[in-house]
């Protein structure tokens, strides 16, 4: 069972149980950020800890040659090619040669579209935390009146959080404010927090078919259509299994001659 550390597991555990939020926001940057991190963490420990990569060397290499072919065909970037095709003099024919720069910066990508994930609930508490309003404490004195059966506790309820309301309104705007927004302030940034969640989702999908894909915006979409016509990565070369890598090894060679004199 995975457990995730108290420093990443306390923070995520309160933003889940954030009352100002519905479920989609919380897919967002709860839910879909979890997953980024775990995926993230479980590459980049395979890539410093395990065998990122697995070389198929000459039988007469050594192995130092062996370690030495798997760090560097894993740092720098490797190149699909036709695998049917016959290898000349050891090198693969470059016809077809189609570089891969993705696989060694995975998981630090999964890191960058976590961290914009949380972009637009930060912009959003700091917005809340700037103007003093504790709209939480609103909203789950308000969610309390689900529960409530009877008329008089409800009216009570309700009188008590319209009352905060609207003394909040009336001594806490400054004239700025009221110039600016008229009264909206947070009807307007609300709606702008939940345009920015629109924003960093296609920017999610402009980052991977960039970094992935030919940085086309339907990428992702051409992808799967390849998939479902029963095309796999040998002709689309889409996430190849395998690559080829070119390397030189200088090799020092000691000559004895004998001469007959």
């Amino acid at each position: 069972m995975f457990l995730w550390p108290d420093e990443i597991s306390r923070p995520l555990s309160a933003l889940q149980g954030d009352p100002i939020d519905d479920f989609v926001d919380r897919l967002n940057y709860v839910h879909t950020v979890s997953l980024l991190i775990f995926f993230a963490a479980l590459i980049g420990t395979k890539q410093h800890f395990g065998s990122p990569i697995q070389c198929m060397t000459p039988a007469h290499f050594p192995g130092t040659w062996t370690s030495y072919a798997h760090d560097y065909c894993f740092v720098s970037n490797t190149y699909s090619s036709n695998v049917t095709a016959p290898i000349t003099n050891g090198i693969a024919g470059t016809a077809t040669k189609q570089e891969i720069v993705y696989y060694q910066w995975v998981p630090y990508v999964l890191v960058i579209q976590a961290f914009t994930l949380l972009v637009p609930k930060i912009f959003w508490n700091f917005i809340t935390s700037f103007h003093g309003l504790d709209i939480r404490t609103i909203v789950e004195e308000a969610m309390k009146l689900r529960s409530m059966k009877n008329s008089s506790d409800r009216t009570s309820q309700l009188t008590k959080i319209a009352s905060f309301a609207v003394e909040y309104l009336e001594y806490s705007h400054t004239r700025v404010l009221k110039l600016l927004f008229g009264g909206c302030f947070f009807t307007t940034f609300y709606i702008l927090a939940k345009w920015l969640f629109v924003l960093v989702a296609v920017a999610q999908v402009l980052l991977v078919g960039a970094v992935v894909g030919d940085g086309s915006f339907l990428w992702g979409y051409h992808m799967i259509w390849e998939y479902t016509l029963g095309h796999t990565w040998r002709t689309t070369g889409i996430f190849p299994r395998v690559t080829f890598c070119d390397f030189t090894i200088a090799v020092c060679c000691i000559v004895f001659a004998s001469f007959n004199l």
